[in-house]
C-alpha cells in the first residue's frame, strides 16, 4: 500500500531546518515534494559538509526532488507559478514581505490555485516590532522563555538546549497543520492559509508545565523560579542516571529500591500533588542518597535505570543505513511512526559526484507536472534523494 499522502504534490520553498523538516515528514508519508532552491542552493548544503551534501541537509531533505530557480528572473517566476498551479501544498519560510516582492501574495497564489494549502513559517510572526528581523533557533529559545526554564540552578544564568528544538518543534507543528488542512479540504473542497511562527510554537510547547501559573484565569500566581527545582540527573559511584516517578505505585517502587520505604507515607511526599509541591526537597534527598549507590545496586534499581536509548531503537529496527550507492555515512530513521497496511519507504541520497549527469538547464513544466530538461539560463534542474526531474 502506498503512503497516506501519495498523490499529494508539495512545493517546498523553505531552507535550513524548520520548513525542510516539515516537508520531509510529508515526503516520508508518500507526498511528492519538489524543493525549489536558489541557484546557490539551500545554505544547509554548505555547513559542516561531506562534499556536495551535509548531514543536516540530507536529514532534512531526503526523498524530495530538487529544482534551482533564480526567482529574480521573470522566466523562473513563470515556472514557479506553473508549479503552484499544479500543487496541493505550498510551504515557504521567507521573511515577511518576500513573497509579495516576488508578486506571489496570498491572493495571487489563490488565483493560481484556489484549492492549494498555503503554509507560511516565520520567526516571530507577520506583525510586531521583530517581524522583519532575521531569527534563528537560539533567538527563539531566548524570546520564548525556554532558556530561562533551563537556567543554571546555581548562577541563574539562562541556558540553551544544545539542539535546535525550536526549529524541529515548529516543523512538527507545520506538518500536522498541513495534513489537517488537507483533510479539511477533502470535506469542504476549499484551500487553506496557515501562518505559523516559531515563537508562537515554542510558547505553546512550554505552556502545559512551564506556564501553569498563568493557565487558570483569576487564579494566576507569581512565576515559579525555574532554578528552584534540581533536574533529574543523579550521580552514582559509577556514572550518571536519571530516575523519575509520578504515580503512587512508582513512588513506592522507587522508595523500596533505594532503601527508603519511610518516604512513601511521609506527609511531604504521600500524594502526587505533595510530591510536586515539595519537588526540590524530594529530588535533593534522592540525589544525596544516589551519590553512595552504584548504578546497578540491585536488580530493581537496574531496571529503573536501564538504558532504553540505542539498544531499544536497534531492537525495534527503527534505524538503518543508506544503500551502498548512497552516502554510507548517513544513518536513517526509517519512519517516525507506522501506519497499519502501509509499507515503509526509504529513498536513498546520492553522494557527491553523481549529480553531474543531470546538470542540464530546466526550461519548462508540462501541465501534468512532468519536467522537461533543456537550455535556458537561470533555471537549473538537478538530482538528489534518488529521484530525477525527468519524465
Amino acid at each position: 500500500m502506498a503512503g497516506p499522502l501519495a498523490g499529494i504534490r508539495v512545493i517546498d520553498l523553505t531552507t535550513v531546518v524548520s520548513g525542510p523538516v516539515s516537508t520531509v515528514l510529508l515526503a516520508d508519508q508518500g507526498a511528492d515534494v519538489i524543493k525549489v532552491e536558489p541557484p546557490g542552493g539551500d545554505i544547509a548544503r554548505r555547513t559542516a559538509g561531506h562534499g556536495e551534501f551535509t548531514a543536516m541537509f540530507v536529514s532534512c531533505n531526503r526523498g524530495k526532488r530538487s529544482l534551482a530557480l533564480d526567482l529574480k528572473q521573470a522566466a523562473a517566476l513563470d515556472v514557479l507559478r506553473r508549479l503552484i498551479a499544479s500543487a496541493d501544498v505550498l510551504v515557504q519560510n521567507f521573511r515577511p514581505g518576500t513573497m509579495e516582492r516576488f508578486g506571489l501574495d496570498e491572493q495571487t497564489i489563490r488565483t493560481l490555485n484556489p484549492r492549494i494549502i498555503y503554509l507560511s513559517i516565520s520567526g516571530v510572526g507577520d506583525s510586531g516590532p521583530y517581524a522583519n528581523k532575521r531569527v534563528y533557533d537560539p533567538v527563539i529559545q531566548s524570546l520564548s522563555g525556554f532558556a530561562d526554564v533551563q537556567a543554571n540552578q546555581t548562577t541563574g544564568r539562562p541556558q540553551l538546549i544544545r539542539t535546535i528544538v525550536a526549529d524541529k518543534t515548529t516543523a512538527i507543528f507545520a506538518s500536522q497543520a498541513i495534513t489537517a488542512a488537507l483533510f479539511a479540504r477533502e470535506r469542504s473542497d476549499q484551500g487553506q492559509s496557515i501562518h505559523l511562527s516559531m515563537l508562537d510554537t515554542m510558547v505553546a510547547y512550554l505552556w502545559p508545565e512551564a506556564m501553569t501559573q498563568y493557565t487558570v484565569i483569576g487564579k494566576e500566581v507569581s512565576a515559579i523560579n525555574p532554578t528552584a527545582r534540581p533536574d533529574l540527573i543523579f550521580r552514582t559511584l559509577d556514572g550518571y542516571i536519571t530516575v523519575g516517578s509520578v504515580s503512587d505505585a512508582e513512588w513506592r517502587g522507587l522508595c523500596g529500591v533505594i532503601g527508603r520505604p519511610q518516604w512513601v507515607d511521609d506527609p511531604r511526599f504521600s500524594t502526587p500533588g505533595k510530591r510536586s509541591a515539595n519537588a526540590a526537597e524530594r529530588i535533593t534527598l534522592v540525589g544525596a542518597l544516589s551519590d553512595s549507590l552504584p548504578q546497578t545496586v540491585e536488580p530493581g534499581f537496574a531496571k529503573i535505570t536501564e538504558n532504553v536509548g540505542w539498544p531499544n531503537l536497534e531492537a525495534r529496527l527503527a534505524w538503518t543505513r543508506g544503500a551502498p550507492e548512497a552516502a554510507s555515512w548517513v544513518p536513517w530513521s526509517v519512519s517516525e511512526f507506522g501506519l497499519s497496511g502501509v509499507t515503509g519507504r526509504f529513498r536513498t541520497v546520492f553522494p557527491s559526484g553523481t549529480r553531474s549527469a543531470f546538470e542540464t538547464r530546466f526550461w519548462g513544466v508540462s501541465l501534468d507536472g512532468r519536467m522537461r530538461l533543456g537550455q535556458r539560463a537561470g533555471l537549473q534542474g538537478e538530482l538528489y534523494a534518488g529521484r530525477s526531474l525527468g519524465p
